[in-house]
């Protein structure tokens, strides 16, 4: 069978909803369609079967190109930026310092940063203005628990906003170079990959105080102990340079995907009372006021489920970009030498084969833990499966019980919500919401 070819290219059409063309090609063609994105051949899947073997089985096949050698302008030869022999030693030596034991050690310093910031939010509830921005109020909890708890760094409110500003306005820099069809070399002046590499380098020079410590002159029981201890112990296979790329890629990361996920889980609590309602109940009978200890997290499911629902309809990573480096098959479908491949997170998770009400918000659909969900992929599958993702649902696991706990919120945006998909897919528009302290 010969899958349509899309003629004339569609590079209007993808740039304007690249989460929503894919997914739409895709289901409409079955779970994999053809395309044309400028010069190049493209395949759309979102086909659950379809999707493993180009992230696990054939991932030899299936590499990482163009899209993610861009970020390597901003954040060096990072975990994101790099595949095959360059890629493979750091994965295998920072993979065990995101286990169960050393996320531990992280945890009461979680908690301490989330507890600050909610108290921030108490405030405004009682000078009598409770509307709060989601999104960034979000960028900024999170810049807070990534340099305190990463990096063990103390920074006031300016250093905070220049943070999450320099991230931003670095993303969507590297996002603009993504998208454009021809690249003028970094030395060039006045190009875009020119802004994307001096944004790196500013970048190194804002953490630097981190930096400092990774040496070991200092021991200050955070993350970056743990995996200094690591470095220390054992035959690290980073150089300086690259240990440095890695804390980079770190860092925007989890600020970018985390920030992104809570907003939209935040709001779709705001415009379903109901389901916050039965969060709230479950944190009551469970551990009531008390702070949650990790066994505790564990234990509680609604809060779980909200997180998966949330992430499952809007996941922050909409689309996972490969390069076909040879030609091979997929299922029954020939695909050629450098095929660019877009697996659909996005069209995964609503596909109406996989979901039952798949645009509808029903958390209590991963009640049951065994079941098998072979298209739910919120943190990608195979060897490049999300690497700080058990330290990302420890701390939003965190935020949302700590915030469940303290107040209800309701929405203030009658019209639904819509999502654009920059480096994440976020909120078209920052929701806005009411915070009332609870009794």
């Amino acid at each position: 069978m010969k899958l349509p070819l899309l003629l004339g290219g569609q590079a209007d059409a993808f740039s304007r909803s690249p989460h929503q063309f894919i997914a739409d090609l895709a289901t409409e063609q079955g779970g994999m369609g053809r395309f044309r994105l400028y010069h190049r051949q493209a395949i759309a899947i979102a086909d659950a079967e379809l999707a493993r073997q180009v992230l696990i089985r054939q991932g030899e096949v299936f590499q990482r190109g163009r899209h993610f050698r861009a970020f390597g302008l901003f954040l060096g030869d990072g975990l994101l930026s790099t595949d095959g022999d360059l890629w493979k030693p750091a994965r295998q030596w920072l993979d065990p310092s995101f286990r169960h034991e050393p996320l531990a050690v992280a945890f009461p310093g979680i908690q301490a940063v989330i507890r600050e910031e909610l108290d921030r939010w108490q405030q405004l509830c009682q000078r009598g203005d409770g509307v709060l921005d989601l999104m960034p109020a979000l960028k900024l909890l999170m810049a807070r628990l990534i340099t305190r708890t990463l990096f063990s760094l103390s920074w006031d409110g300016e250093q905070i906003a220049g943070f999450c500003d320099h991230i931003d306005e670095s993303m969507q820099h590297t996002l603009q170079l993504i998208r454009s069809p021809l690249v003028a070399p970094s030395w060039w002046p006045g190009s875009l990959a020119g802004r994307v590499r001096r944004s790196g380098l500013a970048f190194n020079r804002l953490l630097e105080p981190a930096l400092q410590q990774i040496d070991g002159r200092e021991d200050n029981g955070g993350l970056l102990t743990v995996l200094q201890q690591g470095r220390r112990g054992s035959r690290c296979p980073l150089t300086a340079g690259r240990w440095l790329n890695e804390l980079k890629t770190l860092a925007v990361a989890a600020f970018e995907t985390s920030a992104t996920t809570l907003t939209w889980t935040l709001d779709l609590l705001a415009r379903h009372p109901q389901e916050l309602q039965a969060v709230q109940e479950e944190i009551a009978a469970t551990i009531g006021t008390n702070e949650p200890s990790l066994a505790d997290i564990a234990r509680l499911r609604r809060c779980e489920q909200v997180l998966l629902e949330s992430m499952r309809l809007w996941p922050a990573v909409h689309n996972v970009v490969r390069e076909a480096r040879a030609s091979t098959r997929l299922g029954e479908h020939e695909i050629a030498q450098g095929t660019l491949t877009f697996v659909s997170i996005f069209g995964l998770h609503r596909n109406p084969c996989l979901w039952e009400r798949p645009n509808d918000f029903l958390p209590e659909r991963f009640a049951d833990r065994s079941r098998p969900r072979p298209g739910y992929l919120p943190f990608s599958i195979g060897p490049h499966a999300c690497l700080g993702r058990h330290l990302a649902m420890l701390q939003m696991q965190t935020l949302l019980i700590l915030f469940c706990q303290r107040f209800h919120v309701s929405s203030l945006d009658p019209e639904p919500q819509h999502a654009i998909a920059q480096v994440t897919l976020r909120p078209l528009r920052s929701p806005r919401v009411f915070l009332r302290e609870r009794a």
